[in-house]
């Protein structure tokens, strides 16, 4: 085993290079490392060190740049994908994820300097011009590119796990304030959400969609969702939920949506599932016992009946009828069974 003076073996520890990878010769040391000098195009990168000089500096000079560039400035992506697809990917990230770790400072409405995200690492090499398609071509409109007083500053609309971020959101107080609220999953997530509902695991809020995949909208849910499910917002409203809309038009909820809030269930063909197919979930038999009863209300009182019935009995008899229909009722919820 050779030798080396302290100050280049400390060096070459700085860049990853095991001793094995060094060949000492006469005066010089012959350094094979993949990482260093690839610029030179040959087939097994070396490099010849003086062993009287310190070949840090050297050495980090000739590294090829993709090797140099800290871990944390990779861009999001698979490498197969457009490089807008991966500056938005990367762009989303930061804006919902990432603020924080990487040290964009965010206001809590959400907003970061343009000029701050374009110094991130991650964001090397791309320019306002880029972020301006992105946001520009972005067919689920993920992005805001605003400017006040000259400066310009960019957030993501909704999908936040920062728990800082306060975005201004437009409540849902009705359930005809939208078309429909359905949540898109996989197959193996249904499992579980069928009998645990919906949780906004580790973001901010559980994301529905105002449409489906096929639709002209589908912000809020992927397009390869295996599973639909639409939520009872009138129901869910009544007990409590809070709706909100984000500025794309996707239905947000803190949740828990529970299963008694599932409407219907369909797999990605549309077609509904078993036990799922209209007022579906668990409790849906009480639902529609409690209804029943709701809705149809007294019983409608004819000409002739009315006529027959004294007047000074009606009274007595209504409240016997109301106290009688009650009492149905409850022994019809007696034997729902919950499941």
């Amino acid at each position: 085993m050779h030798l080396f003076p302290h100050s280049l073996r400390a060096s070459l520890l700085r860049l990853s290079i095991s001793p094995s990878q060094i060949i000492q010769r006469p005066g010089h040391i012959q350094a094979r490392y993949k990482g260093v000098s690839v610029l030179r195009r040959r087939k097994t990168p070396h490099v010849l060190i003086d062993l009287d000089e310190d070949p840090y500096p050297y050495l980090r000079s000739i590294m090829d740049p993709a090797r140099q560039q800290p871990r944390h400035a990779q861009k999001r992506g698979s490498p197969r994908n457009s490089p807008e697809v991966r500056t938005s990917k990367t762009m989303s990230w930061i804006l919902r994820h990432g603020a924080q770790k990487e040290g964009v400072k965010m206001r809590p409405d959400g907003f970061v300097l343009v000029n701050d995200l374009l110094a991130n690492g991650r964001m090397h090499g791309q320019t306002f011009f880029d972020i301006e398609q992105v946001v520009k071509n972005d067919p689920k409109g993920r992005y805001s590119l605003i400017e006040e007083s000259g400066v310009w500053y960019i957030r993501a609309n909704q999908g936040h796990s920062i728990k800082t971020v306060n975005m201004e959101l437009e409540p849902i107080t009705f359930a005809k304030q939208v078309p429909m609220a359905v949540h898109g999953t996989n197959l193996k997530a249904w499992e579980s959400i069928q009998t645990q509902g919906l949780s906004r695991m580790n973001r901010n809020h559980i994301h529905l969609a105002q449409g489906v995949p096929g639709d002209a909208v589908i912000s809020g849910m992927r397009n390869s969702s295996q599973i639909l499910i639409y939520i009872d917002l009138s129901a869910a409203l009544a007990a409590g939920l809070k709706f909100f809309l984000s500025a794309n038009g996707v239905v947000l909820c803190e949740g828990p949506i529970g299963p008694q809030f599932f409407a219907r269930v369909e797999n990605k063909d549309r077609v509904p599932l078993k036990g799922w197919e209209g007022a579906a979930g668990p409790g849906r038999e009480a639902r529609a016992v409690l209804s029943e009863g709701m809705d149809a209300g007294p019983a409608p009182v004819t000409e002739g009946r009315d006529k027959a019935r004294p007047k000074a009995a009606s009274a007595a008899e209504s409240t016997q009828s109301r106290d009688a229909g009650g009492d149905v009722l409850a022994d019809r919820l007696e034997h729902v069974q919950l499941k």
